[in-house]
């Protein structure tokens, strides 16, 4: 893996997640999306991203991960999904 990419994936993940966020600012924006039924899928580095902005935002309300976490090629071999109806709040 690159040097520069594992200095910056922290930053990146957190940005991605914010976009997530911006996404939905514009979703309520439009008026004609139920948001108390919101929910992220997410496939690989995406459904880390789709963790990560369901941990700070609350209007996501589910998640569906297909191998969080999995990038690499052996991702490819194996594919593990992860479903949460509604996420948990701390």
């Amino acid at each position: 893996m690159k040097e520069w990419f594992v200095s910056e994936l922290q930053e990146s993940l957190g940005k991605s997640a914010h976009d997530v966020q911006m996404v939905l600012n514009y979703l309520a924006d439009r008026g004609d999306v139920d948001m108390g039924n919101v929910g992220v899928f997410g496939v690989g580095a995406g459904g880390t991203i789709a963790v990560m902005a369901a941990s700070v935002d609350s209007r996501i309300k589910a998640i569906d991960l297909l191998d969080p976490w999995e990038t690499g090629r052996s991702g490819c071999k194996s594919r593990r999904r992860f479903q949460m109806k509604s996420v948990r709040r701390m």
